[in-house]
């Protein structure tokens, strides 16, 4: 179990908004320490003891957030319907690449994402979009997928008929 837990995660567990979240920080309610891939954390223990210290119960437990690999992808909507949405700067930070090129992508409109305010936050289908255009296939499956490519286009050709009354 990871030993600090996310905005999000204190979000949820709490059942209030980022900016309370960020509020409590600030006034030194909850503890925020340099998480291991460099993003700010909550450790459990400062979270436990804002808990008890408001005589408050965490309206959801706590859970691990989900993989971005596409293994945790389901379902890809909530209970109300509504889309899975990740923070582009929380995305990059769990792929280990810059937030400018995420950014720039969703700008130039390569993959779905909704627009909150000054915020992007990218669907599944559009991490799942965005990773699959950046796959790198191998030689052999290149030289497959064009032979797939010219056995298709041949099957599509019509072809004459050879009945000389049909003509």
């Amino acid at each position: 179990m990871a030993a600090h837990l996310t905005i999000a995660q204190v979000c949820s567990g709490l059942g209030k908004s980022r900016w309370s979240v960020n509020r409590y920080i600030a006034e030194g309610r909850l503890a925020k320490k340099k998480a291991p891939n460099g993003r700010i954390g909550i450790t459990r223990a400062s979270y436990k003891a804002f808990l008890q210290a408001n005589g408050m119960e965490a309206s959801q437990p706590v859970r691990p957030q989900p993989a971005l690999d596409g293994r945790d992808f389901t379902p890809a909507e909530n209970a109300l319907g509504l889309p899975k949405l990740f923070e582009l700067s929380e995305l990059a930070a769990h792929l280990g690449v810059p937030v400018a090129p995420l950014v720039e992508a969703a700008r130039d409109r390569k993959f779905r994402h909704y627009k909150i305010g000054q915020l992007r936050y990218a669907t599944v289908e559009g991490v799942r979009d965005l990773l699959d255009a950046h796959a790198v296939t191998t030689a052999a499956e290149d030289r497959h997928e064009s032979v797939r490519k010219r056995v298709a286009r041949r099957r599509t050709r019509t072809r004459p008929s050879s009945d000389p009354v049909a003509a």
